[in-house]
Formats: C-alpha cells, sequence, structure tokens
C-alpha cells in the first residue's frame, strides 16, 4: 500500500521531517478522510518550509475539510502573506468566510 510505504520512509528520517514526504502523507490522510492526522503531518510539512504558500493552503483546504472552518482562514490567511496573488488560497479563504457567514 502506498500509504505504507510513506510511512516506512518517514520512520527511518532523522532529525527534520522531509517536508515533500510529510506533505504526501498529509495529502493521503486527507483523501482517506483522516484529517486529524493530515493537519499533523501538514504542520510538519510547514515546520520546515515556512514561507511556503502552498503548504499553508493545504493545511486551511484540510482544515476546512475537517469541519475547523476559523482555523482554515487563518491558515489561507497566512498563504496569503507569503504570496498575495495566490488564487486558490484566495478563493479557499472566500469560500470559508462564506461558511463563517464572514463577508469582510
Amino acid at each position: 500500500m502506498v500509504e505504507e510505504r510513506f510511512l516506512s520512509a518517514a520512520r527511518q528520517q532523522t532529525g527534520t521531517a522531509d517536508a515533500d514526504l510529510q506533505n504526501a502523507l498529509g495529502i493521503l490522510y486527507n483523501l482517506s478522510r483522516n484529517y486529524e492526522r493530515a493537519v499533523e503531518c501538514i504542520k510538519l510539512a510547514i515546520a520546515s518550509r515556512p514561507e511556503d504558500a502552498r503548504l499553508w493552503n493545504r493545511l486551511g483546504a484540510t482544515l476546512a475539510n475537517g469541519d475547523r472552518t476559523p482555523e482554515a482562514v487563518a491558515a489561507y490567511r497566512e498563504a496569503l502573506k507569503r504570496y498575495p496573488l495566490y488564487v486558490r488560497a484566495r478563493y479557499n479563504l472566500g469560500i470559508s468566510c462564506l461558511h463563517l457567514n464572514s463577508y469582510r
């Protein structure tokens, strides 16, 4: 199984978590609707690459999928701080604000 191979690779790591590996695990967990584990993995990826707007956007999407919309909004804003022209993050932020009935 793909997940087992990624987990095996993650267990073999020493030191700082590999952002790409943690991101891939986060995607796999998100697809299997294990949002808590997905969030953990994506946060580890962000710890390695805190300026990566795509990771912040992915965190926001995962939080939103897990019904944690206020936290998702904060993650999307972090993505936009790093890349203000990031259309996908802006769109996701708008959708999350609609869910919160917050239109500012």
